[in-house]
């Protein structure tokens, strides 16, 4: 359990959106903002780790993992095309950190139980996958694992015991979405805005969808809710975006 490797302070915590950089242009990575945003704003997070600057350029394996000094957490949001890059950091920073916990989401992480296993099978490094809406869930991966009182009691995640996949209870989506932190008006992305590439905003208005395209990814998980942030909400995180937009420039 991490507590038994804590040496003092917070223990390192990096978080993995691989985006496609288009010249020095590229889509902000929300995924990565949203999750360490609403880790940020829990008190017994911040007590006990600190999340790094988000991993989004890519690089070689052996580059980025480079960067990590002693990590606890190990977190990558996995879409169709950084899945296989995500993996193979994964694979070099088991080997390099065997005590760091190494998590998987989105929408590339399985969420049905056969195809969750498989995954876990076929890619023994990666110790946890959620499943659907990340903030709430990785956060209590983490003070699971700093407690020592395993992942049992976390909704929403696979993982393998004594040789078994485990499959917890489906996590209830977010109904009053403001309850979760924004990236944009916690700071998250200020230190994105202040480097190179000229990021593209991306936010979200709500989630979830009225219709049940065989091909979409939230019926399956929303049963066709669809939750919104409040408008007062929205136009905060205009407003900020906006704001930092002027101060890069």
């Amino acid at each position: 359990m991490l507590q038994d490797c804590m040496s003092g302070g917070r223990r390192e915590v990096w978080l993995h959106q691989f985006v496609q950089i288009f010249g020095s242009e590229a889509w902000m990575p929300l995924s990565i903002g949203c999750i360490a945003a609403h880790a940020k704003a829990n008190s017994e997070f911040n007590d006990n780790f600190a999340i790094q600057p988000l991993v989004y350029m890519r690089a070689a394996p052996e580059e980025i993992v480079s960067q990590y000094h002693d990590p606890a957490v190990l977190g990558f949001s996995a879409y169709i095309w950084n899945v296989k890059l995500s993996l193979a950091v994964a694979r070099l920073a088991k080997e390099r950190f065997p005590n760091a916990l190494v998590v998987f989401g989105g929408p590339s992480a399985p969420t049905d139980n056969h195809a969750a296993e498989s995954f876990l099978r076929s890619n023994p490094y990666v110790d946890v996958l959620v499943s659907n809406e990340g903030e709430k869930t990785f956060l209590e991966v983490c003070l699971a694992k700093l407690h020592g009182s395993g992942l049992q009691s976390v909704e929403g995640v696979h993982f393998m015991s004594n040789g078994a996949c485990v499959e917890t209870a489906p996590r209830p989506f977010t109904k009053d979405m403001d309850e979760l932190a924004s990236p944009y008006l916690t700071g998250v992305f200020d230190e994105l805005m202040s480097g190179p590439i000229k990021f593209h905003a991306i936010w979200e208005t709500d989630r979830g969808c009225p219709f049940l395209c065989g091909f979409g990814f939230y019926p399956v998980s929303t049963d066709t809710w669809v939750k919104s942030f409040s408008p007062s909400s929205c136009n905060a995180r205009r407003r900020r975006w906006r704001g930092l937009c002027q101060r890069s420039m």
